[in-house]
């Protein structure tokens, strides 16, 4: 047998004394750490509104510069939907009239004769006008022939118009001009020396519709009427005259006011 062998100690064995714990991990476990105390006259606490951080500055610098933006966009948009030009006065407009009325007067004289001359081709439609040039011709002149003899007056001596009248008016025509003869006939005692001439100047003629037998005639006419030999008024007489063949010779069938 070996040697005798130390039988096992079964005393505790002493423990060996823990590591002392760092002081740092004494104060992140210990809830009774100790606090800095505040001073009561100033504060450690941060203010209300915090400062943006660096990266963030041109934002912040940036959010006036969009309200401004804003306010000009709406100013401009304003000032885009207001009126740039103020009404025009009515006396500005009243001195435009005569012009206006003078100007549209031509106008519809130029227009009927544009459309009479294009009517041939739009519809089937006997219309010469403008396209047989010597029948256009023809009632040109009559119906300026017989505007110049109906409305030539002289007051002091109605028997000449009262024979033009019959030499250029249909009989039916003849019938509604004594209506006017009458007329005329009871204003002339108040009407003493007063005389309305038309010259072949004062008439602007245009034909809308010929045929062999009937034609249409726009005319604008404009008389001069002078008492005492002293004129003292214009009229403008915007009408149609219709012309038919009676008996061969053209004549004035109806007088129509435009």
């Amino acid at each position: 047998m070996t040697d005798d062998a130390k039988p096992e100690s079964t005393e505790p064995t002493e423990a060996s004394p823990p590591p002392s714990p760092d002081k740092a991990d004494i104060d992140a476990q210990s809830p009774t750490t100790k606090r800095r105390p505040v001073a009561r006259g100033t504060s450690l606490r941060r203010p209300a509104t915090a400062t943006p951080p660096e990266g963030d500055t041109g934002a912040a610098d940036g959010a006036p510069s969009r309200a401004t933006d804003r306010t000009d966009a709406t100013a401009t948009a304003a000032a885009e939907t207001s009126p740039k030009d103020a009404v025009p006065t009515p006396a500005a407009t009243s001195n435009r009239i005569p012009l206006a009325i003078g100007a549209a007067a031509v106008a519809i004289l130029v227009l009927a004769a544009l459309v009479a001359w294009l009517r041939p081709w739009a519809a089937a439609v006997d219309n010469r006008a403008f396209v047989d040039t010597a029948l256009t011709t023809q009632v040109t002149s009559v119906a300026k022939q017989a505007a110049k003899d109906i409305y030539t007056i002289d007051m002091n001596d109605l028997g000449p118009w009262e024979k033009r009248l019959d030499a250029v008016l249909t009989p039916g025509m003849i019938t509604e001009a004594k209506k006017l003869r009458t007329a005329i006939t009871q204003t002339a005692g108040a009407l003493q020396d007063v005389k309305v001439k038309v010259d072949d100047g004062d008439l602007t003629a245009g034909v809308s519709l010929a045929r062999p037998g009937h034609a249409e005639v726009l005319l604008n006419v404009r008389q001069q009427v002078s008492t005492q030999g002293v004129p003292f008024a214009t009229m403008q007489s915007p009408m149609k005259f219709v012309l038919d063949r009676f008996d061969g010779t053209w004549k004035v069938s109806s007088i129509t006011p435009l």
